[in-house]
């Protein structure tokens, strides 16, 4: 009974033994697999020893060396990997900071379209409201210019009167201006020619 129990626990090991050994040898490069001459899909103990005792053939120092080549580049790769997760959060940065600009600005665009579209209706109404107010005054207008004319026609009669009279004294003061000029010059030679002459 022992022995089966054994050989059961020898089986399960190998076939954990085995799942570590494909996971780690499949890592390797096909140059240092081959150095393995391990047939991962042996389903016998018998070949499972076969494997271990291939695995054993290789050099401790030279196991030790491809492990530290593997852990050197799983820390390259670690490295190249943080080193990505680093610029595809920098990027997201920068793109959230791009959509946030672009947000900023879409918002002050309809602001500003808001503002000048508040001013435009603004400005219509405003000329709406005058020109209703320019309308109204012309209808107005030609009332209120012929009252105006029908409450001076009485002062422009008598203005013109008034220039009439005043163009007729004008024309009476030339005339009389003129003859008074004319009789001085005529009394002026009469004394002249009287004058008696000196001998």
């Amino acid at each position: 009974m022992e022995s089966v129990k054994e050989n059961q626990l020898r089986n399960q090991n190998n076939i954990s033994i085995r799942g570590v050994l494909q996971t780690e040898v499949e890592t390797f490069p096909p140059s240092v697999q081959q150095l393995f001459q391990l047939d991962l899909s042996a389903n016998t103990s018998q070949d499972m020893k076969s494997g271990e005792q291939s695995i054993l053939q290789i050099p401790e120092l030279q196991f030790y060396q491809l492990l530290d080549e593997k852990e050197q580049k799983i820390y390259f790769l670690q490295r190249e990997k943080q080193a990505l997760n680093n610029k595809v959060e920098r990027l997201r940065t920068e793109l959230a900071g791009v959509k946030e600009e672009k947000m900023g600005k879409e918002t002050t665009f309809s602001l500003k379209i808001k503002e000048l579209e508040e001013a435009l209706n603004n400005e219509t109404k405003c000329r709406v409201e005058m020109e209703a107010s320019l309308a109204r005054r012309l209808r107005k207008w030609p009332r209120t210019l012929a009252e105006k004319q029908r409450n001076h026609q009485p002062q422009a009669r008598k203005l013109t009167q008034v220039q009439e009279d005043l163009g007729c004294l004008c024309a009476q003061w030339e005339e009389e201006k003129t003859f008074r000029l004319r009789k001085r010059r005529d009394q002026y030679l009469m004394q002249k020619i009287n004058r008696p002459k000196r001998s």
